[in-house]
């Protein structure tokens, strides 16, 4: 997704955004979970989530140690309560931008995963870099980022992911400050005014 601003006869593209709260703890240590996913359930997704399960699985990249924290909201669901089925959570429930940004902040990979209708930029490309968190997506375009880097950011697809080991063992590489708050909301939006 990204935003679309008519001006004038100009037509101008600026990126998403990340939202900075400060009680989350930023910390490229301290992740108790090994990978997380917060998102609505659209078509394709339960069985991408499941695919990539699987591989960690396959590549015994599970560890024990630490739990995923996969879910993903059915918005329009009549249940009563949450459920799991293959390790992912199913719920009729919201989460908060600030609950998703501490389980992000907390998670060593977060999930990315583009609906075939989009060839935008996710918010989740610029929160799991803000939050030091190396990030699997399906987006194909993600080079063109200028905080890409292949070690934090894994491009995954059918000739791509039998390397998904390789990049996990690989740290996190710290990305230049003034590079990430580029994306900052407020940075964003006097962005957005110095257009007009």
């Amino acid at each position: 997704f990204n935003w679309l601003f008519y001006l004038s006869d100009a037509v101008k593209y600026i990126t998403n955004f990340y939202y900075s709260i400060d009680e989350i703890n930023i910390s490229k240590e301290k992740k108790n979970i090994l990978m997380s996913y917060i998102g609505n359930n659209v078509e394709g997704r339960y069985d991408k989530i499941s695919e990539i399960l699987r591989q960690l699985e396959l590549e015994n990249l599970n560890e024990n140690s630490k739990k995923n924290e996969i879910t993903l909201v059915e918005r329009h669901s009549k249940l009563s309560d949450s459920y799991f089925s293959n390790g992912i959570r199913l719920t009729n429930t919201k989460i908060s931008t600030k609950e998703y940004l501490n389980i992000l902040s907390q998670s060593f990979l977060a999930l990315d995963l583009i609906p075939p209708y989009n060839n935008g930029f996710s918010f989740r490309l610029f929160e799991a870099t803000y939050t030091k968190t190396k990030l699997i997506t399906t987006n194909q375009f993600v080079k063109e980022l200028r905080f890409y880097h292949p070690d934090n950011i894994f491009i995954y697809n059918e000739q791509t992911k039998h390397m998904l080991s390789d990049f996990i063992k690989k740290p996190f590489v710290e990305i230049e400050p003034k590079l990430i708050e580029y994306y900052r909301i407020d940075n964003w939006l006097k962005r957005i005014l110095e257009l007009e």
